[in-house]
This record gives C-alpha cells, sequence and structure tokens, in this order.
C-alpha cells in the first residue's frame, strides 16, 4: 500500500492562525515511521515554505513524527489511499529588539 503524507510547519507571527507566506519554516525533519518498532520508513525536511511531503509503500500501521517539536501524526488505515496533510502551526516567540 503507497502511503503518502505532507505537512507543512509555520510560525503564525500575525496571529491570523494561519501559516502565511514568509511564516514557513525550513529545514524541520519529518518522518514517516512504522508504528510498534518505531524504524524510520522515510524522511525528508521541510522547504523554504514549511512544507514537507513523504511516500512509503508499507502495510504497517505508521505515524507522521516531527522529532524536533516532538509532534506525532497517526495516520490511519483508512486513510492510506488518499495524501493524508498535517499542519503544525507554531505560536511566535518574542523575537529580541537587539541582538548582541
Amino acid at each position: 500500500i503507497t502511503i503518502t503524507s505532507s505537512i507543512v510547519i509555520g510560525y503564525d507571527e500575525n496571529g491570523n492562525r494561519a501559516i502565511d507566506p514568509a511564516e514557513g519554516v525550513a529545514g524541520i525533519s519529518v518522518r514517516l515511521v512504522e508504528v510498534g518498532t518505531n524504524r524510520a520508513l522515510a524522511q525528508a525536511f521541510t522547504d523554504s515554505s514549511g512544507y514537507a511531503q513523504l511516500q512509503v509503500v508499507s502495510t504497517a500501521d505508521v505515524r507522521l513524527v516531527v522529532p524536533y517539536f516532538g509532534k506525532v501524526y497517526p495516520i490511519p488505515a483508512r486513510q492510506r489511499a488518499a495524501d493524508v496533510r498535517f499542519t503544525l502551526l507554531l505560536a511566535p516567540g518574542n523575537q529580541p529588539g537587539l541582538i548582541p
């Protein structure tokens, strides 16, 4: 069975509860892992818009994992035929006005 999953990761800088252009987070590792063994089946990094897509052929139960943020998204067996999409919306942190 082909399993396709995608995720968008971004900071909600303007507080509108959506990822707007230029709010994506690049370079974040995402993985599809096998439930029970945690064996990585596929891995990718988010692009400049915060987007990553992974695809794997497996009959095992799988989940999408974002290790850096400790997020785990199960992929139900009934949704395996479609592209399962997730969004990780991060609250913006206070940035210093002056970096020494």
